[in-house]
């Protein structure tokens, strides 16, 4: 192993063990808070596009939602599915306006799986949030051009925070427009099943993800 190889091995110990740090004060924290009684804060939640100022609107701002939640649409010729959450597109008369602009974590959580999908879905990042109940989401952005978060390492997640730069949005290698795919599953781990698509199964879409945005209107921050 030559000198440069140890220094680059110490360098990633220095980090997971940065991360243990971040993850055991907050675990304490929450045990604090618990011994004390007092309420947990609710999780609040931003958009993962625009500007500081549109994450926090009730829109963001000149983004646009091109194929809703649960919307019947046209994968590919003669293909029909059921759409899981939103894919957002800058509203501009420039073509792929949106292409290459950051992405952001629309709420505190770990991040659970960051890497590549299958098919379309391209580079994926997923981040899992605890809610105050102690019930779980998963917010999934796809389709990314780069991604600058990293996926459990050794059993290790790495801690984000709303509004911190997580990705950039690409075309899946050419294989879609430039847009972010944005869902949040409620019902379905995605951590375990980082492509889960139900396809034709409306009720399952339903069932297993929530409309991103009713949810994240109802969670401001």
């Amino acid at each position: 192993m030559s000198l440069q190889d140890v220094i680059a091995l110490l360098q990633t110990l220095r980090a997971e063990a940065q991360q243990i740090v971040i993850n055991t004060d907050l675990a304490l924290a929450a045990a604090q808070a618990l011994l004390e009684g007092q309420p947990t804060e609710r999780l609040l939640f931003n958009w993962p596009v625009g500007t500081e100022a549109e994450r926090r609107a009730l829109w963001p701002g000149r983004w646009v939602d091109a194929t809703g939640y649960a919307t019947r649409y046209e994968l590919k010729t003669g293909l029909w599915q059921y759409h899981t959450g939103l894919d957002l597109n800058l509203n501009s008369p420039t073509f792929d306006s949106d292409a290459h602009a950051p992405v952001y974590a629309c709420a505190d959580g770990v991040v659970v799986f960051a890497g590549k999908g299958s098919g379309t879905w391209g580079n994926l990042v997923i981040i899992e949030h605890v809610l105050e109940d102690d019930t779980k989401v998963w917010s999934r952005c796809a389709h990314l051009e780069s991604y600058t978060v990293k996926g459990p390492v050794a059993g290790i997640s790495q801690i984000v925070k709303r509004g911190m730069e997580i990705a950039h949005i690409g075309n899946a290698g050419g294989l879609v427009p430039y847009h972010l795919h944005f869902d949040i599953a409620a019902g379905v781990d995605l951590s375990k099943l980082p492509n889960d698509w139900p396809g034709v199964d409306l009720g399952r879409v339903t069932r297993t993800y929530t409309n991103p945005k009713t949810f994240i209107q109802g969670r401001l921050g």
